[in-house]
């Protein structure tokens, strides 16, 4: 059963996502898609993963990318082919993906603007039988 993370509170989500790949995944060979709501978004993520470190980035494709069987961070708006597999899914999205149980783990960043759809998606989690670990950062 898919291992579910929420963090809620999060005050700026690109920063906290980076931080996220960069010390907690990454560095366990972790491969990552971010599931994120549409192109805008996955435009924003793919800029901001390119440009938030001086001098360096997180290595990461769009999941459409030639490149995507071999980096370690995917990136997507789309559905998913039957044989896609990677560790951890985290979403980028105000709504539940349907394909989050193919993953080990689903990590879902829920900002501070966000607590309602991130209060419907936790009782979703609950009522289908996932143990949540939840990491308020609010305090």
């Amino acid at each position: 059963m898919t291992n579910v993370i929420m963090y809620i509170g999060v005050s700026d989500k690109l920063r906290f996502l980076l931080g996220l790949l960069s010390k907690k995944l990454l560095p366990h060979n972790m491969r990552v898609l971010i599931a994120a709501a549409d192109e805008a978004e996955v435009a924003k993520v793919d800029n901001y993963l390119w440009t938030a470190v001086p001098g360096g980035f997180v290595p990461h494709v769009r999941l459409e990318d030639d490149a995507a069987t071999e980096t370690p961070v995917l990136i997507t708006a789309g559905t998913l082919a039957d044989d896609f597999h990677a560790d951890t899914l985290v979403s980028w999205q105000h709504e539940t993906q349907s394909f989050f149980p193919r993953f080990a783990c689903l990590i879902d960043i829920v900002p501070t603007e966000g607590k309602d759809s991130g209060r419907t998606r936790y009782r979703f989690y609950q009522s289908h039988g996932y143990q949540i670990n939840v990491h308020n950062l609010d305090k």
